[in-house]
């Protein structure tokens, strides 16, 4: 059995279990935070998520490499396009995706731990923000070539763009960002098309963003 670490919060371990969902793969969760002792033993880094291979005992740090690995272990997986152009597309989607992920999360990280020292940093934060929007700005121009039904698989790309759009929105009121409104009706749309998706989200903003749509 494969033994993920991570938890609840963390956009990269949704990812992670979105992608494992997609494509039929059962992971046993162990919830843990960043730098625990039981992410050291596997992740010198502390970051997480993490996936662990009982049987070979093995380990694999950081969500890009992990959904690679779920993939080539997976028959008929449809996470990576075998065309190398599609492939190519695929992965440029989920790169800005996860760009925007970490920019958000490094907004999150200046508020807690700057804010709390007095060392804010407003320019900083505006830098992230500006990012950010670029980031959905050019998410929403590729919005129809992500679409996708409930009859076709996937990709990791179209699936980090969910992440991706699904966390600014829920961090939005708080960091004043502006999702665009044909990202929420795209993600509406994508989350009711693959309902799993909405298990990954706070149940309270699912209900408000996506009932309202179904």
């Amino acid at each position: 059995m494969l033994k993920l670490l991570t938890n609840n919060r963390s956009p990269y371990g949704k990812r992670v279990l979105l992608c494992a969902a997609e494509i039929g793969v059962s992971l046993e969760i162990h919830s843990t935070e960043p730098n625990s002792k039981k992410i050291l033993e596997h992740n010198p880094l502390g970051k997480i998520p993490v996936l662990y291979d009982r049987n070979t005992e093995e380990s694999l740090a950081g969500s890009t490499y992990i959904i690679r690995h779920l993939h080539l272990i997976t028959p008929g997986s449809t996470l990576i396009p075998e065309s190398p152009r599609q492939a190519m597309s695929n992965a440029y989607l989920e790169s800005i995706s996860e760009g925007i992920i970490e920019a958000i999360l490094l907004l999150v990280y200046e508020e807690k731990f700057r804010q709390n020292e007095g060392q804010f940093n407003s320019s900083w934060s505006n830098h992230l923000r500006l990012k950010i929007t670029r980031g959905l700005d050019w998410l929403t121009s590729q919005t129809l070539i992500i679409n996708i039904n409930h009859n076709s698989g996937a990709t990791s790309g179209q699936i980090t763009a969910a992440v991706a759009v699904g966390y600014a929105w829920i961090k939005s009121e708080f960091f004043n960002l502006p999702i665009p409104l044909a990202l929420q009706n795209w993600f509406k749309i994508y989350a009711t098309q693959k309902p799993h998706t909405q298990a990954f989200f706070p149940k309270e903003w699912i209900t408000r963003v996506v009932g309202s749509s179904c």
